[in-house]
C-alpha cells in the first residue's frame, strides 16, 4: 500500500537482516524507537523462524520426515525441526520458501481425506477451504452464535457429544471447561493451542491456514462457557514462540535433599538412565518437585528424552508413555 509505514515486523526483519544484528536485538531497538516494552516484539519476531535462519534452502529433520527417510533437498540445505509439513514427509523448503516433498512441490492445501461417516472437523476443508469470512459464513460459520444458550448449557452439549481433546490423554472436553469455569479468578483466559509437535502427526496448520475462522468460532463459544473475556491464539512448533527464550535447553529437576543425598549439584550434568535407556543432562535444584521424583523437559531433539520413556503407548490416547517413568540418577 503506497505510503503506508512498515510494520514492526518489517521494521525488526530489515534490520537484523543488516550489520549482522540478531533478531532479538532488533526487536529490542525497535521496541525502545517506539517506546513499547521488548517482549510482545521480541515474542512475535521470534514466532517467525526464518527471521533468525541464513539464506538457503531447509531440509527438515524432525521426527515424521527422519522416520519417512528424509533427507531429501539439495545437499547443502539446513536441518531444521519442523517445517509443518508432517502429512507429506519428507519435506524441505527451497530458498524461495517453496516447500517440496517427495514428489515435487507440494500444494498449500493438501489431500484431506476423512473416515467418518459425517465430516465435522474437516467438512469445510473438504469443500475446498474456507480461508475469507465471506466464504466461512457461506459455509455456516458464527451460526450458533445467534443463538447461544447460557454458558452452562455449553459444556453439557460437549459431555453429550463426548467430545474429548486431542492431546495428552484425550481428557474429557466437558470437564476441563467446567473445572476453569467454576475456578475462582478476576480474569480467565482461553488459549488455542496450535501444535505440530506430536512426532508423525499433522494436526492444526491446514486448519489455521485454511478455516482460521472455525476456530475463532469456537474460540467466542469456549469463552463465553468459561466466563473468558480475551483469547490467545498460540502456535507451539518447535522453538517458533517467545517460550523459546525463557530455556536453551532441557533440564532434569531434583528436590535439594534428594540432590544432597545422591551428590548431585546444582547445574551439573547427570547420568540418567532408566529400563529402556540413557541420557546425559543437566540437573537443577528445584524445591517444587517433590521428594523421590524428577521431572524433564522434552523440548530439545538433542536431549534425546524419549530414549527414557521406550515404545509402549498407552491404550485409549496412543499416545506414548512420556508422563511417568522410573528412572535412576547418577553424578558424573
Amino acid at each position: 500500500m503506497p505510503g503506508k509505514a512498515p510494520s514492526p515486523l518489517e521494521r525488526i526483519a530489515g534490520l537484523a537482516g543488516s550489520n549482522g544484528m540478531s533478531v532479538d536485538g532488533a526487536a529490542v531497538r525497535i521496541a525502545s524507537e517506539l517506546g513499547v516494552p521488548a517482549a510482545p516484539l521480541r515474542g512475535a519476531a521470534s514466532y517467525y523462524a526464518h527471521l533468525s535462519s541464513p539464506p538457503g534452502a531447509q531440509v527438515c529433520a524432525g521426527t515424521s520426515c527422519f522416520l519417512c527417510h528424509g533427507g531429501e533437498g539439495p545437499q547443502d540445505a539446513r536441518p531444521v525441526y519442523c517445517l509443518g509439513h508432517c502429512d507429506r514427509s519428507p519435506a524441505w523448503l527451497a530458498e524461495d520458501g517453496v516447500a517440496h516433498g517427495p514428489d515435487g512441490p507440494l500444494a498449500s492445501l493438501p489431500e484431506i481425506h476423512c473416515q467418518a461417516r459425517t465430516p465435522i472437523v474437516t467438512r469445510r476443508l473438504l469443500a475446498g477451504g474456507a480461508a475469507t469470512l465471506e466464504r466461512a459464513r457461506e459455509l455456516g460459520a458464527y451460526a450458533s452464535l445467534t443463538s447461544t444458550p447460557g454458558p452452562a448449557a455449553v459444556p453439557d452439549a460437549l459431555e453429550r457429544s463426548g467430545e474429548r481433546g486431542c492431546g495428552g490423554p484425550g481428557f474429557a472436553s466437558a470437564r476441563k471447561w467446567r473445572t476453569c469455569a467454576e475456578t475462582p479468578a478476576d480474569r480467565r483466559y482461553l488459549i488455542a493451542c496450535g501444535d505440530e509437535g506430536d512426532p508423525g502427526s499433522f494436526i492444526d496448520r491446514v486448519l489455521m491456514e485454511h478455516h482460521p475462522h472455525a476456530i475463532l468460532d469456537c474460540m467466542i463459544l469456549g469463552g463465553h462457557a468459561i466466563g473468558a473475556a480475551e483469547g490467545i491464539n498460540v502456535g507451539t512448533m518447535t522453538r517458533r514462540t517467545a517460550l523459546a527464550g525463557l530455556v536453551g535447553e532441557d533440564l532434569v529437576e531434583i528436590h535439594p535433599e534428594d540432590a544432597l543425598r545422591d551428590g548431585v549439584a546444582d547445574g551439573a550434568t547427570v547420568h540418567v538412565e532408566s529400563r529402556w535407556g540413557t541420557i546425559d543432562v543437566k540437573a537443577r535444584h528445584a524445591p517444587r518437585v517433590a521428594p523421590g521424583t524428577l521431572f524433564l523437559t522434552f523440548h530439545f531433539p538433542e536431549t534425546h528424552a524419549n530414549r527414557l520413556t521406550g515404545p509402549v503407548l498407552d491404550p485409549q490416547s496412543k499416545c506414548p508413555q512420556y508422563k511417568a517413568t522410573a528412572v535412576r540418577v547418577l553424578p558424573l
